[in-house]
């Protein structure tokens, strides 16, 4: 059962997200937010599922509990496809210098990129050179967007 701290500290980090990769209030069908504890295969299985039954790209915030603080540890993509869902999971953020909008990184070995629309993902198939900088650049806007005091 997720108690009303965990609630609270998941709606902040997920409107801040969606703001920083959607960049409207509203989302269209085609895209869909998720966030919970830590995904499990099952929760994958379970995930994958319903993406590919609704046709709705979704990102999925993952969090758990970290001595006293309950904090986001993943960001994952699933993706619809016509014969499957592709999963995508350690996402990173990453924010463009000079940009408010901002994208997702994946942590691979040939990374990639992927844009979030109000209707669904962009896969970008360039890397940006500052990927390092950007990621540092992402995690204060984020930082600076939510509440000073997630846990109160």
């Amino acid at each position: 059962m997720i108690s009303n701290v965990e609630t609270k500290v998941m709606s902040a980090y997920a409107n801040a997200i969606h703001k920083m990769l959607v960049g409207t209030d509203r989302l269209e069908p085609g895209l869909a937010f998720s966030a919970g504890h830590r995904r499990t295969m099952q929760d994958t299985v379970t995930i994958a599922e319903v993406v590919q039954t609704t046709r709705h790209d979704m990102l999925r915030l993952g969090f758990e509990w970290s001595e006293d603080e309950f904090q986001m540890t993943e960001l994952a993509l699933f993706i619809w496809q016509d014969r499957g869902t592709l999963t995508v999971p350690s996402c990173h953020l990453y924010l463009p210098a000079g940009s408010d909008r901002a994208w997702l990184v994946t942590s691979e070995t040939s990374p990639r990129m992927f844009g979030l629309e109000a209707k669904g993902v962009v896969r970008f198939d360039t890397v940006p050179e500052d990927l390092e900088a950007g990621k540092g650049r992402a995690v204060s806007r984020l930082q600076s967007l939510l509440p000073c005091r997630t846990l109160s």
